[in-house]
């Protein structure tokens, strides 16, 4: 799927590695049908190797969580704090389910897109 709104559809400057262990998607691959993003917690300091092993800040965020809008939670049958899995080309994973407004279904060029963010877990 390209991306409609701009003409450049990666960065100029990417340099992709190819290696036997990971496997890359082609754009639009129906077993990979959302957009996951990350991002960093109030409770990790810069990237999260100076605080993610202390135990205060373990009890503050436990565990991996991702969020996700309602509609999506909805659509497959998710409740707030299920576990759900993850699934890349490169790793499959468990979190737990953060239902939330703060993100919202989108349409781009008459498709309905869903988001999802997740957040490392600090004792992980």
């Amino acid at each position: 799927m390209q991306n409609p709104i701009y003409r450049q559809q990666s960065s100029p400057v990417l340099k992709y590695w190819k290696r036997a262990t990971t496997s890359s998607r082609k754009l639009g691959d129906s077993r990979y049908p959302y957009i996951i993003t990350t991002y960093r917690l109030t409770e990790h300091y810069l990237a999260g190797p100076l605080s993610r092993w202390n135990p205060w800040l373990t009890e503050l965020q436990p565990e991996l969580f991702i969020e996700m809008s309602p509609e999506l939670a909805l659509e497959k049958g998710i409740r707030n704090l299920d576990w759900v899995s993850i699934a890349t080309p490169r790793a499959r994973i468990r979190a737990k389910a953060l239902v939330t407004r703060r993100l919202r279904p989108f349409t781009v060029a008459g498709k309905v897109i869903h988001s999802r963010r997740h957040a490392m877990a600090l004792g992980l």
